[in-house]
């Protein structure tokens, strides 16, 4: 039910109005961090939780547009003390790369396979606001768009004209399905990435083209294949420093 919802929920109701306030107050763009970078601030290697497959259905679809459980590990508690905190860097003018936001998502986590979690959910429910049954609402298009104000762009040579909460989210699903990949290894690990690799393409053909659905920012194929390749970069490093402390220990 979940992956069927990706290509036939509706478009976001209010997606009209929230393109306007986006145009409006367009944040500036922050360069591309490294995976290396990144790493730096999750402190450890970030291990994904061990379904897969649920994992994979809560990255592509918002839990609003399906009645399948909440998946809880992909929307800690923790993410709403992230987005309090987002609202107050926007109330300063403060604007957060991908560097800020795993910080703060880190400083709150329990892991760092959560602060990646956190990342994607809080700004995801900036972006589209529909995953209200796993992080409570509904909340108002103004709000959100007032603290995603905080969420720096990507340089406009990877956005390609898309929305900078769009971009965001989509960056962070891709990462935490390159570190899932990555970990994973093997026959899933591959099918996995091969997925995330051609989603942009799958979601063009088969939500706007078949359904009509329309993706009125795009399919952010250039970010979400930036994201995962710095997932399959942070799942390699986090692997090979598992291996790492195996060794010490034997």
């Amino acid at each position: 039910m979940a992956m069927v919802s990706v290509a036939t929920s509706p478009v976001m109701p209010d997606w009209r109005a929230y393109r306007s306030l986006v145009e409006a107050n367009r944040p500036p763009p922050r360069e591309i961090e490294s995976p290396s970078t990144l790493s730096t601030v999750l402190t450890g290697p970030a291990i994904p939780p061990r379904s897969a497959s649920r994992l994979v259905a809560s990255l592509v679809s918002f839990v609003d547009d399906h009645v399948e459980p909440v998946p809880e590990e992909l929307f800690p508690p923790a993410t709403s003390r992230f987005l309090e905190e987002v609202a107050q860097a926007a109330r300063r003018g403060m604007v957060l790369d991908r560097r800020d936001q795993l910080a703060i998502a880190r400083s709150s986590a329990s892991s760092p396979f959560e602060a990646l979690a956190i990342c994607h959910a809080g700004i995801r429910q900036l972006a589209r606001g529909r995953d209200t049954r796993a992080l409570g609402g509904p909340i108002g298009l103004g709000w959100r768009c007032a603290t995603g104000r905080a969420i720096a762009a990507f340089p406009e040579a990877w956005s390609r004209g898309g929305d900078p909460l769009g971009d965001t989210y989509h960056y962070w699903a891709n990462v935490i399905a390159g570190v899932c990949a990555a970990t994973l290894g093997g026959l899933r690990g591959r099918c996995i990435e091969r997925l995330f690799h051609a989603g942009p393409v799958l979601m063009t053909a088969v939500r706007e083209r078949t359904f009509r659905r329309r993706l009125f920012y795009g399919n952010h194929a250039a970010i979400d294949r930036l994201g995962l390749r710095h997932g399959l970069a942070l799942g390699a490093a986090s692997s090979t420093d598992d291996k790492a402390r195996g060794s010490v220990g034997a």
